[in-house]
This record gives C-alpha cells, sequence and structure tokens, in this order.
C-alpha cells in the first residue's frame, strides 16, 4: 500500500484478513512498520501464519496507527488464488512411418502426453486428414433419382403436426449426394440404420406391415422380416452389437436383427420419436415425440442431460463424432418446402451450428408431398467418407457425404484426463491393408481444455511393395431380371470395383470393354458411359443393363468385360429374364366438361377382364380393431370401385352388402351411392336401407332393391353410424390393413376423404359389396339425392379425431401413358400419365374426343368418343347484382378454383354470402373465385362495389384478399387487404367501392377475388356480399354566363343535378395548365370583386360522396364542356389502406 500524503505519520500499520469480510477484523491480525506484508513468509511466532489453498475467497484490510488513533481502508480488499491452467504437451512433436505390401502392413508407435500446469486438462483426439483422394462419389447429374413405387404413397407419410422455426446460424455448402436408394415396401417406411454390412429400414403402418426392411450396401432389396413383441418403430439405432428402435411410447426395442428376436427393452421418461447412440457415454439421445425437447438417456432410463434446440418437428436423430471439435447431434426434421430439413445442434446449448434444407438440386425427384423420416450416420459406405443417411418416407433413403475419415491411422485412447505431473501415452496405429502405394499424410490433433493452444502432430505414411489391381463386379456370375411385360424396361446397375491396387497399373475398362453377345433379339442394352475409366484402389465404376424383352418368351444374353490386368481376363455374367403378352388395359367411360373454351376430359381404364360374379372388397377379411370418435357422434364409412372396375360388372346386379359392426349403442344405415372418377365424395345417393346387426361378427344383408351396375360411374358401398351413449363408441370394422388409400378407407364426417390420409389410420373398412347377374325385369326405383359436402364451420373440428380402441399395394407395372385426339388429330405433345386431360382454348364449335392407351409393344383400342359443343359466352349485362341469394357459384356462372370458397348460409350483410374458408388447409397458395363475363360495351364509366368482412385467426403468416378486374387481356389488381391490417383483429364488415373504368368501360369483361398467403390457417374466413358491377352516373358540367355592371364581374349559371356546390376558378389564360380556386359556394350566382383588365373564368360542379370505412369525403368535379373532365377518383389504395389502420 501507499501511505497517505496528508494527516499525521502513522508509528505502525495493523493488517486485518479474514475469509469473510463481515469477521475481517476478528480473524488474522498483524502490525508491520512496512508498506507491505506478506501473510504466509512475514508472521512472527506466536504470529500465525496462513496456509492458502486455492479458489479461496479472502478479504483484507489495513490500518495506519499513531498515538492519535487510527484510521482504516473501507471497504476491505477481496482476492482469490487461481491455479495455473493445465498446459498440454505432446512428445515427439511430429511421426513417420514406412509400411511395404504385403509383408508388413501395419506399425503401432506411441506419442507421451504431459500436463506442466497446476489443473487436470482433458484431451479429445481428431484425425485430420490432408491427403488429397480421388473422388469416389457418383456426381449428381449420373444419379437417376427412384421413382414414387407406391402411387399413394402419402397416405403411409407420418406428419408432424406443427412446423418447428429453424434457426440456421451457418448454412453448409452442398453435401456431396453419395448414393440414393429406393425404398421397397413404402407403406409406412420410416426409420433407417445400419450395421456396416446391410442397410435396414423400420415400417411404422399396420400389422401386416410392422417390421423391418432389409437391404444390401447397393441398395438391392433382400427381405422383410417381423420381430414378435416390436410394434411400429419409427426411428433406429445401432451400438455395434445389437438395433435400438423407437416407438413413440416410454419403451425402447433393442433387437437381434441376425436372428430376429427381441433381447430386452429400455424404459424411456419421454415418447421417444427419434433414437440416436451415443457411443462416448454408452447412452441414447432420443427425441419427445414431436416437440423440440431432446434427452439423453443411459441403459437404464435414467435421463443424464437434456437441451432444447430452436427446432422441432425431429423424424429421426443420429450422433456426430466425427465431424467436428465436440460430438454434435443431427436431426432429420419436417421443416422446408419438401418436408426435409437436416440440422445440426450443439448438445451443451442446444444451438444449431447448422442446416440443409433438401431441395431438388440435392434429391432429384423430391415433391412437396414427401416428407422427412428416420436419420443415420455411419462410416465407409463409401469409402473413406462418413456418410450422412436420411430417409424420406416411402420413397427412398440416401447418403450425403458428412467428413472424411482416415481408415489407415488411429489412436487410442482417443481421450483422457491428464493430472498435473502425468505423462501418459496413446497408441498410434498405422494400417496400410486397405490403401494403395503412395504416401499418405495426416493431423493428429489434440483439442483440450488448457491454457496452450491445440496440439497438433504431423503424420506421414509411405506405402511401398507392390499391390496389383484386382477386379470384381456386382452382380457376379449371373443375374435374373424376373418376369417382365413384353418391351416393358427393367434396369439393373453393375458395380465395378478394383479390390486391389494400383502397382504396377491401375485397373483400367476401355471404351469398348463392355459389351453383350448371345443376344442376337436386342433384348439388353448396355449404358455405360464415361468410358475409358481408370480405377485406383476401391475405387467403382457404375454402368446399367436393361432388359427390354422385344418377343415373349425365354430370354438369355452374356455380359462381357475386359479388364487391363496382366492375364487379361475376359470376365462374364450370364443374363435372364423372361417376358410375357402385356396386357393392354381400355381406355373407357370418356367423359368431358366444357368450361368457356376448356374442355375437361376424363375416364377409367379397364382391363378387358369381364367380372365375376361374387363379392369384391379391399379388406382381408379378418377383422382387426375398430373405428370411432370415442364419443356420441354420426358419421358414415365407404369403399370406392372406380367405372373402370364396374366396367367388367355391366349388367350385373349389386345385391348384397356384408359388413362388421361393433358397437350395439350405434345405429347403423347400409348406403350405396354413385358419382366420378378421381374424387373422395360421390355424386349421388341412390339407396338407403336401415339395419339392426348381430355385433362383432360379420354381418350380410340383402338388399331390399338390387341395385344395376351400367358400368358407366364410380360406385360406393357403405354405412351411416349413429353412435348413442353406452359403452362401445368405436362401431366401424376394419381390418390390419395396409389402406387401399382412397378406395378401402373413405370417411366422412360431413366431407369424404381418405382415414389413411387424414387421420393416419392405415385399415381398410371391413366392408364387401356382393354382384351377380342380373334376373331382368322391371328397372328398380333408386334414391337420387346430391351429395355436398359440409365442412364443419370451426377449427374446433380439428379436435374430432378417428382412433382404435400407411397404402395401396405398388404396382407391378403401368402403360406409358395416353395420346389425346380431338377431330381424329393428336393434340397432346407429351404422353398424358394420368386419366385426366384439359385441352385449352379449344376453338369454338363441336368437337369429337377420343383417348388412346399408349403401351410399350402396342397401342390400345380407341376409347368411346365424347362430343361437346364449345359456343362463344354470352356476357351478362350491367347493372349486375350478385347477393348470393341462390344459394350457389353455378347459377351466375360464378367459377371457384378451390374448395375453399364456398356459400355460407349464416354469415352476410343478410345472409348468404360468399366465403373463403381456412379448410382444407392451404399454404403458399392462390385460389380464385371468378365472375362470368360482363357487358360494359357502351358504358364508358363502370364501377365496382361489394361488402367484406374477414374473421381473422393468427399473424403468424400474412394473408391476403384481393379484388381484380381482366379488361380482356390482363388481370388488374383494384385493392390489396392484407390479415395484418388493423392490427391483425380481422376487419369488419364494411362497403368498398371503386371506379374501374379505365379496365371495364366499353368492353367485355371479368372480376374475380384472389385469395392468397402463406397458410390459410391462419384465417377463419373472408367473406364477400352484395358485389354489384353498374354504371357511373355521368352528371352534366354547369354552363356559366358572364355580366359586368361597370364594377363587378357577375358569374351565374343553371343548377347541375346531383350537385351539392360550386367552385370558381380564374386564370389569365384560358389554356392555363393551373387555375386559381376563387371560391366554392352552395348557390348559382357568384360576384368577382378583381381589377384585372382580363381574366377567364370557369365553374365546376362537385359532388361528395362518403367512402364506406374511410374517414372522409371522396370529391367529383364536373367540369365545363370546354375543358377536359377531371375526376378525382379518391385515395390510392395505399393511401386509403393507411387511413383504415
Amino acid at each position: 500500500w501507499t501511505p497517505a500524503t496528508t494527516g499525521g505519520v502513522p508509528d505502525y500499520y495493523a493488517v486485518y484478513m479474514s475469509q469473510s469480510d463481515e469477521t475481517i477484523y476478528d480473524d488474522y491480525y498483524w502490525e508491520t512498520t512496512n508498506t507491505s506484508f506478506n501473510p504466509v513468509t512475514d508472521p512472527v511466532p506466536p504470529e500465525i501464519p496462513v496456509q492458502f489453498d486455492y479458489n479461496q475467497r479472502w478479504f483484507w484490510t489495513v490500518e495506519a496507527v499513531n498515538d492519535d488513533g487510527g484510521a482504516v481502508v473501507e471497504p476491505p480488499y477481496m482476492f482469490t488464488i487461481a491455479p495455473h491452467p493445465g498446459v498440454l504437451g505432446v512428445n515427439p512433436s511430429s511421426l513417420t512411418q514406412t509400411l511395404t505390401i504385403p509383408d508388413n502392413i501395419t506399425a503401432t508407435r506411441q506419442l507421451t502426453l504431459s500436463n506442466t500446469g497446476e489443473l487436470p486438462l482433458n484431451y479429445r483426439v481428431k484425425i485430420e486428414e490432408t491427403t488429397e483422394r480421388r473422388n469416389s462419389i457418383t456426381p449428381i447429374e449420373q444419379i437417376n433419382p427412384p421413382a414414387h413405387l407406391n402411387p399413394d404413397w402419402t397416405g403411409y407419410n407420418e406428419k408432424s403436426p406443427f412446423i418447428g422455426p429453424v434457426v440456421e446460424s451457418e448454412a453448409r455448402a452442398l453435401f456431396d449426394v453419395q448414393f440414393i436408394y429406393p425404398t421397397y415396401m413404402n407403406q409406412g417406411e420410416y426409420g433407417i440404420a445400419t450395421d456396416g454390412t446391410y442397410f435396414y429400414t423400420a415400417n411404422w403402418g399396420g400389422n401386416n406391415i410392422y417390421g423391418f426392411n432389409k437391404y444390401a450396401l447397393d441398395g438391392t432389396y433382400i427381405e422383410t422380416f417381423t420381430i414378435t413383441g416390436v410394434p411400429g418403430i419409427r426411428d433406429l439405432a445401432y451400438d455395434g452389437t445389437y438395433f435400438y428402435g423407437a416407438a413413440v411410447s416410454t419403451t425402447i426395442y433393442k433387437m437381434d436383427f441376425n436372428t430376429h428376436t427381441l433381447v430386452g427393452t429400455l424404459t424411456c421418461p419421454v415418447s421417444a420419436r427419434g433414437i440416436a447412440y451415443d457411443e462416448d457415454n454408452d447412452a441414447f439421445w432420443v427425441s419427445n415425440n414431436w416437440a423440440a425437447d431432446l434427452r439423453l438417456i443411459n441403459r437404464s432410463g435414467n435421463q443424464l442431460a437434456a437441451v432444447t434446440p430452436a427446432v422441432a418437428a425431429f423424424a429421426g436423430l443420429a450422433y456426430d463424432n466425427f465431424s467436428g471439435t465436440n460430438p454434435t447431434i443431427w436431426g432429420n426434421t419436417q421443416n422446408g418446402t419438401y418436408g426435409a430439413t437436416l440440422v445440426q445442434i450443439d448438445i451443451s446449448t442446444g444451438a444449431t451450428l447448422q442446416s440443409l434444407e433438401i431441395t431438388e438440386a440435392i434429391l432429384p425427384g423430391i415433391t412437396t408431398d414427401d416428407i422427412a423420416g428416420g436419420l443415420e450416420i455411419y462410416p465407409n459406405i463409401v469409402n473413406g467418407k462418413v456418410s450422412l443417411i436420411p430417409l424420406m418416407q416411402n420413397w427412398c433413403f440416401y447418403g450425403l457425404e458428412l467428413c472424411d475419415i482416415e481408415n489407415w491411422l488411429s489412436v487410442e485412447p482417443k481421450s483422457g484426463t491428464i493430472n498435473p505431473g502425468e505423462t501418459p501415452t496413446v497408441n498410434v496405429t498405422f494400417d496400410a491393408s486397405d490403401l494403395d502405394l503412395g504416401t499418405y499424410t495426416a493431423n493428429i490433433k489434440f483439442n483440450h481444455n488448457g491454457e496452450n493452444t491445440p496440439v497438433v502432430v504431423p503424420v506421414t505414411l509411405t506405402v511401398g511393395g507392390t499391390y496389383p489391381a484386382v477386379f470384381s463386379i456386382t452382380p457376379d456370375v449371373a443375374y435374373n431380371f424376373g418376369t417382365i411385360e413384353q418391351l416393358n424396361p427393367a434396369v439393373k446397375t453393375f458395380t465395378i470395383t478394383n479390390t486391389g491396387g494400383s502397382s504396377p497399373t491401375p485397373l483400367t475398362i476401355d471404351v469398348d470393354g463392355i459389351y453383350l453377345t448371345n443376344d442376337a433379339e436386342h433384348n439388353f442394352v448396355i449404358d455405360a458411359p464415361n468410358l475409358p475409366v481408370s480405377l485406383g484402389h476401391n475405387e467403382t465404376y457404375q454402368f446399367t443393363v436393361s432388359f427390354i424383352p422385344q418377343t415373349i418368351g425365354n430370354k438369355t444374353a452374356t455380359l462381357n468385360i475386359q479388364d487391363n490386368l496382366t492375364s487379361k481376363v475376359l470376365h462374364t455374367v450370364a443374363l435372364s429374364g423372361t417376358a410375357v403378352a402385356e396386357h393392354i388395359f381400355i381406355p373407357v367411360n370418356l367423359t368431358a366438361t366444357v368450361r368457356e373454351q376448356d374442355v375437361s376430359l376424363s375416364w377409367a381404364s379397364y382391363s378387358g377382364i369381364p367380372g365375376s360374379p361374387g363379392w369384391l372388397h379391399y379388406d382381408n377379411g379378418e377383422n382387426y380393431d375398430a373405428i370411432g370418435t370415442g364419443d356420441v357422434g354420426t358419421f358414415e364409412v365407404a369403399i370406392r370401385f372406380d367405372s373402370g372396375t364396374m366396367y367388367g360388372y355391366a349388367g350385373m346386379e349389386l345385391t348384397k352388402v356384408k359388413y362388421f359392426p361393433r358397437s350395439a349403442n350405434t345405429a347403423y344405415t347400409i348406403k350405396v351411392w354413385t358419382g366420378n372418377d378421381g374424387t373422395y365424395t360421390p355424386s349421388t345417393l341412390v339407396y338407403s336401407q336401415t339395419h339392426t346387426p348381430i355385433v362383432n361378427q360379420w354381418n350380410e344383408v340383402e338388399l331390399n332393391t338390387h341395385i344395376p351396375i351400367t358400368g358407366t360411374q364410380a360406385l360406393w358401398i357403405g354405412y351411416e353410424c349413429v353412435v348413442s351413449t353406452g359403452t362401445d363408441y368405436y362401431p366401424a370394422g376394419c381390418d390390419a390393413g395396409p389402406a387401399v388409400v382412397g378406395y378401402g378407407d373413405l370417411i366422412s364426417l360431413g366431407t369424404w376423404e381418405s382415414m389413411a390420409i387424414g387421420y393416419g389410420l392405415n385399415y381398410n373398412w371391413n366392408l364387401q359389396g356382393y354382384f351377380e347377374v342380373s334376373e331382368g325385369g322391371k328397372a328398380p326405383q333408386l334414391l337420387s339425392i346430391p351429395v355436398i359436402n359440409q365442412e364443419q364451420r370451426s377449427k374446433e373440428h380439428m379436435a374430432i379425431r378417428f382412433t382404435t380402441s400407411g397404402n395401396s399395394n405398388p404396382p407391378t407395372r403401368v402403360l406409358r401413358g395416353y395420346n389425346i385426339y380431338r377431330d381424329e388429330m393428336q393434340i397432346n405433345t407429351e404422353l398424358v400419365p394420368t386419366t385426366t386431360y384439359t385441352d385449352h382454348l379449344v376453338p369454338y364449335g363441336t368437337h369429337t374426343y377420343t383417348v388412346q392407351g399408349v403401351y410399350y409393344s402396342a397401342l390400345s383400342p380407341m376409347s368411346n368418343p365424347v362430343v361437346v359443343n364449345v359456343t362463344p359466352p354470352v356476357p351478362y349485362p350491367l347493372p349486375f347484382v350478385e347477393t348470393w341469394a341462390s344459394g350457389d357459384f353455378t347459377t351466375n356462372q360464378w367459377n371457384a378454383s378451390a374448395t375453399n370458397w364456398l356459400i355460407d348460409d349464416y354469415e352476410g350483410m343478410e345472409p348468404p354470402c360468399a366465403c373463403f374458408y381456412w379448410s382444407p388447409r392451404l399454404t403458399n397458395y392462390q385460389e380464385y373465385l371468378t365472375s362470368w363475363y360482363l357487358d360494359a360495351n357502351g358504358i364508358p364509366n363502370v364501377k365496382f362495389k361489394f361488402d367484406m368482412e374477414l374473421d381473422n385467426y393468427s399473424t403468424t403468416t400474412e394473408n391476403l384478399l384481393i379484388p381484380q378486374v381482366w379488361d380482356g387481356t390482363t388481370w388488374h389488381t383494384i385493392h390489396t387487404f392484407s390479415s395484418l391490417d388493423n392490427q391483425g383483429d380481422g376487419l369488419p364488415w364494411d362497403t368498398y367501392e371503386y371506379d374501374i373504368s379505365a379496365y371495364a368501360g366499353n368492353r367485355m369483361f371479368r372480376i374475380r377475388f384472389l385469395a392468397a398467403g402463406g397458410d390459410t390457417y391462419d384465417i377463419n374466413d373472408w367473406y364477400i356480399d352484395n358485389i354489384v358491377l353498374e354504371a357511373i352516373q355521368v352528371i352534366l358540367p354547369p354552363t356559366p354566363a358572364i355580366t359586368f355592371d361597370g364594377t363587378y364581374v357577375k358569374l351565374t349559371w343553371e343548377p347541375v343535378s346531383g350537385a351539392n356546390g360550386y367552385k370558381i376558378w380564374a386564370a389569365s389564360d384560358p389554356y392555363a395548365t393551373e387555375w386559381t380556386e376563387l371560391a366554392y359556394i352552395a348557390g348559382t350566382t357568384y360576384t368577382y370583386t378583381g381589377t384585372d383588365n382580363i381574366k377567364f373564368f370557369k365553374v365546376t360542379a362537385v359532388t361528395e360522396v362518403p367512402v364506406k370505412g374511410v374517414n372522409d369525403l371522396r370529391t367529383r368535379e364536373i367540369t365545363p364542356s370546354n375543358h377536359s373532365i377531371k375526376t378525382d377518383k379518391g385515395l390510392s389504395p395505399k393511401k386509403e389502406k393507411q387511413i383504415k389502420q
């Protein structure tokens, strides 16, 4: 301390010290005449020295003392003694090793570690290879994306009910795509894992598809197996011996995939969906169903750690201790446009380290209907690389390069703790068994928590000797393509690998080194791009062989591959396959709908095989469970047969229905409907018959009236359930699935939908119809009640969930497409892949359409012709008024682009009104309600008026309503209403009026309302009522007269009908561009008192019209006829919006 410069001179200093500032004068006390004191060495016995230790807190102060008294420093000072951090040393500072193939391929060296600091030191080893290697990954442009083999795959996608935010702090450049392999079952295929020998995927769907699918590392499907006692598994993990499955429950299943047995179970504190094995802690990271929190649990089920990332909707997890300095968690989330975004999570903070949205640039063929599933990380699927392996549900799994891995260099232990003064060793092993000749370099990096920077030890390995190339091909020896329809291609990928080295030469395949023999018919075709190719150690080359049988029968050929090795071996693979006649389906029931100049065609596809009398159904005949809401209520269930199926039963009758009722407190009514193809909703209820069943067994019901089958319409067979209070609220029996989506699983609470898609219930109704040959006689009298989908009028219907007390089978083949003919001329330029087609801008007149199927070996017979008459539109004259009193859009020919547009019978300035409803939920949408043509020829000025209300729900996304006018060429926006207006509280009923003369005057025009935005869930309804299109009344301008009484000028004019007042203007030039307003008066005379020698005057009539919803007046001034009419059309849309807010 420093003595004070004022005051008396101290005789001595008193030093006080304590570990508490409250007892500082009660513990240690020393006296000294110096200006410093060492509490350890300066005390003189009997004074007691202090024994300090690390991380103690001490308080001290000093008092200057003389005969007059003392002065102490207040408050006391505080200090702690911190130990010196650990300091890591590594010896030697570099390693060099030489190995010779084949005699000397491994060696082990040691590194000695030291800690010269005063605290323990924790370290972790990371190996960073610095050798430049050739990339063995197939370029993305050479990867053929797999097709969606199941056309109804979306029905078995398990989706998160919400999408979490993605915080992207660092987006990595495009990951290299290593492979893309199609999934096989596609009926709830979700999880993915590998043991390095095989890939395994997990099925989460119904009982018949619980289990696992096994694939070779080249993606070849091998088998499907089940494990007794294991339910539907979502994500998978592998610990080196056993596989572990999460089933969205608190039980984790431990399984042996070699013996197909359940080894045991683990208890989990949450409903685990994603799962990843953490080898560093011998524990498991799990996700809490779809929620954001992740937890680390040990094998006893105890929670070791937890973290809440800034993302959610985790479908699968994988543990990453390969890339980066510290271990992390990767998640396959259902975020993003295509329902798949990979995120890397810091397991200590939950921060998002990086994210990668999967798009078509990464995964060709992905659609917005796809959705993420499980996730895996594994080394050396591609040699020298770590693969990040996500699965897209019911479509494919694919590999992305995560980082390099060094197979030739390893360090043990990989981590540890070094106390001060200790000198442990780590073993560094060199292994050339998987290397070609050459020099390899890497850095062994010791990351640690000590004082110094990470320690890097450069390593060099030189591999010498002789390592000749070795040819390998898969499949080898023989490959059978199976049974294929004539001219239908079947493709197989062959992989050539150099499993040896490149000394003295690499494996080379010349440009003509791959060819076929013994194939006179040319049934097989090779696609071998980029030849010649040179392959080093473990490098691969892929090519394809297509089997395209030209004729029927057994076919064979020989695949030949010539290598360049010393023995010049010609490698052969026997190819074979069987061709059968192609089954040609016939287009039938062609129908056409004309909308203005667009003709929409639809048809069915008939196998050509007549139907046989008997039961027709989708269920497997066994009752598995029952479906219901768990409460009282009414709903309908049905199965559907399209007109192509019914075509083969034309002339027969539906005579009986069989079903499996489960609830004694439910009233059942058998129903039959007819309708069109391509929709879940029937058009007409044709039959209804009440039935009192015996529950919990099949009931066969003879229909009182047999239903004739015309073969021209789709047919729905089902029943209504009216559930009353009782003991069983699950009335509708079902099989174990998988559902034939949209056919065997239809359900309605007012709107028909697939229960697999709408509710995730992967089952078929136990429901069957019996068809038999008609006995003739008088045609029966059937019902003819139109079916109208009725949406429930609130979001609360989301809470009504069908539960129990997924998809259709993958097609074996498809036709190539269809050709469309108008008046015997083909009009499509590309094959039409579906059974619908719209011909746009068809010339006015009568036209005949036909459709023909295109197959590989032949064309189908032509469909039935359909004749249409396209007539010019007859516009509605003005004034046009729409109050929706008709209760529909069709009366005045409105065109709605989505079912969200509907007529609401309970809302409106005076109900009903038009409504854009939030359901079915749409995202990033644009949907229109468009008028028919309106005729304003001869009407130069047109007014557009309507009433509007917004019932808003949320401000999460912005949603818009945009009135527009079509001028005969272009649509013009008149105004934009936003759900964010009025602070997101919605917009009350108000009247809006616009002058649309510029777009509608003197022409035929149309109007429309565009509903657009981010997510319809964030609104309830846009309501529109009382639409008026009419002429604007033209008010003639006043004609002033002028007189001069010798002193003043007097203006007079006749009153103008409709005027509220008059403005008087003056200028010194009759052609001036700017006039001065002199006055605004209500009368029809004005006296000018100016002294000008010459003056020109103008009078304008003014009308003031309130603009509803705007606290202002809109004025229109009508000027004299010798000047152009200036019309103030009111506030601009932007300004009007600002005032409304």
